[in-house]
């Protein structure tokens, strides 16, 4: 059945990778690729977190900041 955006109305379209076992996959992935990588460079005091929710205005500044 097709399905639209209860805000915009527009036509929802789902990507192939869309369901639980892929984003499963993605999840093991992550843990097994990227934590130990995050947990390195922490440990060595290294790690910058930039959020990523702000403005790009805000986040630009924090990554300059960085630099």
């Amino acid at each position: 059945a097709k399905k639209n955006c209860l805000e915009c109305h527009g036509k929802l379209v789902h990507r192939d990778d869309d369901n639980p076992k892929a984003i499963e996959e993605r999840l093991r992935k992550y843990k097994q690729r990227t934590l130990p990588v995050i947990r390195h460079y922490r440990k060595q005091g290294r790690l910058i977190t930039i959020d990523g929710s702000k403005t790009v205005q805000e986040v630009h500044q924090e990554i300059t900041q960085h630099l």
